[in-house]
């Protein structure tokens, strides 16, 4: 009767693990899935990232020239229309 049991314990460990495992390697799939979603999403936002900088770059030069304009032009204290 001993040999029986045990026999059936380690039948249901076996059983047991195998689900395990077959559980853990599921989530590790899902987590590569995951990590590659986020990956990508990541490289978007770096280039959104960088156009909005030279965006602003591009305003701020602008805005110096025309800053710059304005001091030149009112230089001699006369104001002018803009």
């Amino acid at each position: 009767m001993d040999n029986e049991i045990a026999m059936i314990l380690v039948a249901v460990i076996t059983a047991v693990g195998g689900v395990l495992v077959a559980l853990i390697q599921s989530l590790r799939k899902e987590n590569r899935d995951d990590h590659e979603v986020v990956a990508w999403s990541l490289e978007r936002l770096a280039v959104i990232a960088e156009r909005t900088e030279d965006k602003v770059d591009t305003v701020k030069d602008e805005l110096e020239e025309h800053l710059t304009w304005h001091e030149e032009d009112f230089s001699d204290g006369v104001e002018r229309s803009t």
